[in-house]
C-alpha cells in the first residue's frame, strides 16, 4: 500500500483496505474529493437533523438520515451507514422517547468520523511538506519514491542522506590520494563503494557515472582518467552541498526552542574535506553550519538567508574570497566575514580589510583557534574543550 493511500487506512470507520487496492490515481483523487465534500457539508446536515428532531418533524428527519446514509456508503463508512439506516427506520412510526437520544448519539459518531478524516488530512499534508524539500535537490531522483514512503521509511532515507554528507569528504580525500599515487585498483574499489552509496540515496545518474569511472580504471587508467574522476567528484560534492543547503532551509522553518538562539554560519571553501573539518569542530556548539564549495553557490544561498557570520576561503577557482566578500556586501549582508587562508602576508590582510573582513583564520586550523575567532563575533554555547585539529 503506497503512502499516498496509507493515511486513509488510519481513519476509523472507513472500510477502505480492499477498496484502495483497486483504485488508480484518478479514482483516488475522486474519493478524496468525496471525503472533502462530506466534512464540509456535515455540520449543516447535523444541524438540520437536530432541528427536525427538536420540532418533532420525524418524516423529514428520517429523509435527512437516509440522505446521510447514501453519503456514508459512498465514502465506504459501511458500519456507520448501516447504523444510519437503523436510526432512520426507528423513526417510521414516530418517536418513542429513545429515538431522539439514539439519533443524537449516532450524530456524535459521525462528527468523530469527520474529525478523524480532517486530522488524517492534516497529517498527510504535513508529511507532504516534509518531503517537498527533497524534490528541490538536483541529482536525487526521488519525486515518485518519497510519495511511496511511510513515516519510518522517510526517516530512514533522510538518515541515509546524513550518512552520505558526513562520510563523503573522507571518501573523496581517499580517492584523490589513490589517484595521486596511481593506485588505480584501490581507487576503482572506492568508486564502486561510492556507487553503492549513491544508489541507496537514489542519485541514479551519478551512480551510473561513478560505475563508468570505476570501470575506466580497470584497463585504461591514465592521466585523463584522473581528470575525469576529479571532475566527477566535484559533481558529487555539489550534491552533498545541495543536500545540506536544503536540510538547512527545512530546519530554519522550524521554531527554535525557547531560550536557545542558534547562530548560522556560511562556510565557503573549494576543498570539501576542509569543510568537513569545520563541521566536526563546531558540532557541539549552537552554530548551524552550512557549507558550499563555490562563490556562486554562496550567492544563491544568501538570496533567501542571512547568516550571522561568514567563513570564506580566499584562494578559490573562479570567484575568489575577495570578490565573494564584495558581492556579499553588495547584497546587503552585514554579518562579520572571517577569511580562511594559508597565506597571511600583509597584502592579503590589507586587501581583506578593504573588502570588509573582520578577521583571519590561518590554515591549518585547530579547534581552539576556530572557536576563539568565531566567539569574538557571535555567541557560542557549550563549545566543549576539544583538542587541536
Amino acid at each position: 500500500m503506497t503512502a499516498n493511500k496509507e493515511w486513509l487506512l488510519k481513519i476509523s470507520n472507513l472500510n477502505v483496505s480492499d477498496v484502495l487496492k483497486e483504485m488508480n490515481s484518478g479514482q483516488l483523487d475522486e474519493y478524496v474529493q468525496m471525503l472533502n465534500s462530506f466534512i464540509e457539508s456535515y455540520p449543516a446536515r447535523e444541524e438540520k437533523i437536530k432541528t427536525e428532531l427538536a420540532a418533532n418533524d420525524y418524516d423529514n428527519c428520517r429523509k435527512s438520515l437516509l440522505e446521510l446514509c447514501d453519503t456514508l456508503k459512498k465514502i465506504h463508512a459501511d458500519i456507520l451507514s448501516e447504523e444510519c439506516t437503523r436510526r432512520a427506520d426507528s423513526l417510521k412510526d414516530g418517536e418513542d422517547g429513545k429515538s431522539t437520544a439514539h439519533v443524537t448519539n449516532f450524530l456524535a459518531a459521525i462528527s468523530a468520523l469527520s474529525a478523524d478524516i480532517q486530522m488524517a488530512m492534516i497529517q498527510k499534508d504535513t508529511q507532504a511538506a516534509q518531503t517537498k524539500w527533497l524534490m528541490k535537490i538536483s541529482n536525487l531522483n526521488v519525486s515518485g519514491i518519497v510519495n511511496e514512503m511511510d513515516d519510518s521509511q522517510l526517516k530512514g532515507y533522510i538518515q541515509l542522506l546524513n550518512v552520505f554528507i558526513e562520510s563523503y569528504p573522507d571518501r573523496e580525500e581517499k580517492i584523490k590520494t589513490d589517484l595521486a599515487e596511481n593506485n588505480y585498483a584501490s581507487c576503482a574499489k572506492r568508486l564502486s563503494e561510492l556507487c553503492d552509496v549513491l544508489k541507496k540515496i537514489h542519485a541514479d545518474v551519478l551512480a551510473e557515472e561513478c560505475m563508468r569511472q570505476a570501470d575506466s580504471l580497470k584497463d585504461n587508467a591514465d592521466e585523463k582518467s584522473a581528470a575525469r574522476i576529479t571532475n566527477f567528484l566535484a559533481a558529487v560534492s555539489a550534491l552533498s552541498i545541495d543536500v545540506q543547503m536544503e536540510m538547512f532551509k527545512k530546519g530554519s522553518q522550524a521554531a527554535a526552542p525557547l531560550g536557545v538562539t542558534e547562530n548560522s554560519i556560511l562556510a565557503v571553501d573549494d576543498v570539501a574535506f576542509f569543510l568537513s573539518t569545520l563541521k566536526s569542530f563546531l558540532g557541539d556548539t549552537n552554530c548551524k553550519l552550512t557549507c558550499v564549495t563555490s562563490g556562486e553557490a554562496a550567492l544563491r544561498f544568501i538570496r533567501n538567508h542571512k547568516p550571522d557570520l561568514f567563513l570564506l576561503d580566499i584562494d578559490m577557482p573562479g570567484m575568489d574570497g575577495y570578490l565573494l566578500a564584495r558581492k556579499i556586501r553588495e547584497n546587503g549582508q552585514n554579518a562579520p566575514i572571517i577569511f580562511l587562508t594559508g597565506n597571511a602576508t600583509k597584502s592579503y590582510v590589507v586587501r581583506a580589510i578593504e573588502v570588509g573582513a573582520v578577521d583571519f583564520i590561518v590554515k591549518p586550523i585547530n579547534r581552539e583557534q576556530l572557536l576563539e575567532k568565531i566567539g569574538k563575533y557571535i555567541s557560542l554555547v557549550n563549545p566543549g574543550s576539544g583538542g587541536a585539529g
